[in-house]
């Protein structure tokens, strides 16, 4: 008698240690794949960030230069202040 019920109690901890284990496993790998997901998402706003950071830096570029060649059709155009100083 005395064996059987200690045969059943370690067979019942080792049911609830393997199933404790289970539960930890599948805990982790939803973390894992929850932060695997988070973190996509913040390359994807980092990239935004990024992207959007080249096109303002571009614009201001474009300005400070004037249109180039292409944009004004082949020909050079001079700055505002260069025609000043020609008139």
């Amino acid at each position: 008698m005395e064996k059987r019920s200690f045969h059943s109690t370690t067979a019942n901890n080792e049911f609830y240690s393997k199933n404790f284990s289970v539960q930890v496993f599948e805990k982790q790998s939803q973390s894992l794949a929850t932060r695997s997901v988070i973190d996509q998402q913040k390359a994807a706003w980092y990239n935004e960030q990024e992207t959007e950071q080249i096109n303002q830096e571009m614009l201001m570029s474009m300005r400070l230069t004037g249109p180039s060649q292409a944009e004004s059709g082949g020909k050079e155009t001079p700055s505002a202040g260069v025609n000043q100083i020609h008139k």
